[in-house]
């Protein structure tokens, strides 16, 4: 039998691989999409609350300071009125007196019963316990009193000041719209709780009889913004965690460095013034220190003076170059040192608070655009956003030091081109220069410089 060539048929797999393409394709986009969608959603929500944290803060500074009486001294009234602390420690003292009895004495009735360890133990815990509530209520009311906090970031969480604002009694977050408090012992006893609630049933109830009328649409968005972080109807501030949370000088709300104070510093721990001097609050006393110009030259512009006659005469000042400022050795050491302050762990809710409230609503003269690619962002917008706190990615350290570095920068040439120090850029030695620059690229026509 002879041999007979198999006969092959081929069959392309191109269309396979099409199909496959097509659906990693539609993968890919449709995951796009809803990352996108996620993304915006979440901007959303984030943008929702910051409002309500800002309506929580104006409520807040208007409310009066009346709960130091209704929380720790009011020991009358009624349930509302009645306050916390007297209500947790009702019937206390009884207990206290029969587990003093049952552990006292030559043959205590613990001992017959056997049950002394955990009677003393139950005995000892109660006799701490005003002792660290007292410590407990002091700190919880100081931590929460966000009354003198300059420029505040309301995209902190949200929960310690609608807390704030329970204990205050202010409007809106009062027993009438559904809020109360209590003290109750942790589920291990060891510590106690301040425990913050929400009744929506109460809350729905006072919005029956609203004025102008609401909507059942308007009654579901207010319920759900007066509701804890989360959706949640309660809010717990523990004893230990909070001891452990304020410990070494920490706070509940970050307090946002002020940018004038880091400025000072910086120019206090450089040389680029010489003689420059600050009053006791940290602040540049004007028309102190000096600068050598020379070093920081950018070019000339044009600006009129008067003769003793009144009659103009065409004079030239120096601009102050920013670049030159950026580069200077002794800057750039201490502005590094504040960056590295600010990217350990500890710090990053200061940082936070900074980019919020200071950085990422400051005027830049970049293309922002540009920026933003260089920094690994879609858009200038996202740039911008408002961070959460506890969530700092390299990104945001690297978007953090560089408009740290700029605002600074702008800072100290806003200040070297101030009235202030006009004097050093209008030497007779910088006019001279200026008149002789005349025909050149040094000669500047518009500057952000100041104008007198």
């Amino acid at each position: 039998m002879s041999y007979t060539s198999p006969k092959y048929t081929y069959i392309s797999s191109q269309p396979a691989f099409d199909r496959l393409q097509q659906d990693i394709t539609g993968a890919a986009k449709t995951i796009a999409d809803k990352k996108a969608v996620a993304a915006k959603e979440k901007k959303a929500e984030d943008e929702r609350q910051r409002k309500i944290n800002e309506s929580r803060l104006a409520l807040g500074r208007g409310a009066t300071q009346k709960y130091l009486n209704d929380v720790v001294q009011n020991s009358t009234g009624g349930e509302f009125e009645k306050g916390a602390i007297q209500k947790y420690f009702e019937g206390t003292g009884k207990k206290v007196g029969e587990l003093t009895m049952r552990t006292q004495g030559p043959n205590p009735q613990c001992e017959i019963d056997g049950t002394c360890e955990a009677d003393m133990a139950e005995l000892a815990r109660l006799q701490g316990l005003p002792g660290q509530v007292k410590t407990l209520t002091e700190n919880m009311l100081d931590q929460l009193d966000y009354s003198d906090i300059k420029n505040i970031d309301p995209n902190q969480p949200g929960n310690y000041f609608l807390a704030a604002n329970i204990l205050k009694g202010a409007t809106g977050a009062d027993p009438n719209s559904g809020y109360s408090y209590d003290l109750e012992t942790s589920e291990d006893g060891k510590s106690v709780n301040w425990v913050f609630k929400f009744d929506e049933a109460k809350a729905r109830e006072s919005f029956k009889n609203a004025e102008p009328p609401m909507s059942e649409e308007e009654i579901n968005e207010q319920i759900e913004a007066m509701k804890f972080d989360g959706g949640a109807t309660s809010f717990s501030i523990n004893s230990g965690g909070l001891e452990s949370a304020t410990r070494n000088g920490g706070n509940l709300f970050v307090e946002t460095p002020q940018m004038s104070n880091e400025v000072n510093e910086v120019l206090a721990d450089t040389q680029l013034f010489q003689g420059i001097k600050f009053d006791d609050k940290g602040n540049l006393v004007p028309g102190t220190g000096d600068f050598d110009i020379e070093r920081f030259t950018k070019g000339y512009r044009a600006y009129t003076d008067y003769d003793k006659d009144g009659g103009e005469i065409q004079m030239y000042e120096a601009v102050v170059d920013k670049d030159k400022i950026a580069n200077d050795a002794a800057f750039n050491t201490q502005i590094k040192r504040k960056i590295e302050e600010y990217l350990k762990p500890e710090n990053s809710g200061q940082m936070t608070a900074l980019w919020n409230m200071t950085l990422s609503g400051h005027s830049y003269d970049w293309d922002e655009n540009e920026i933003a690619k260089e920094m690994g962002f879609e858009t200038p917008e996202d740039m911008r956003a408002a961070w959460k706190y506890g969530e700092i990615t390299e990104q945001m350290k690297n978007a953090f030091a560089k408009y740290y570095k700029q605002y600074m920068v702008d800072d100290v040439a806003a200040t070297m081109n101030s009235s202030s120090f006009q004097q050093y850029r209008r030497t007779s030695d910088v006019r001279r220069r200026g008149f002789a620059a005349r025909g050149t690229d040094l000669i500047i026509e518009d500057d952000e410089i100041y104008e007198g």
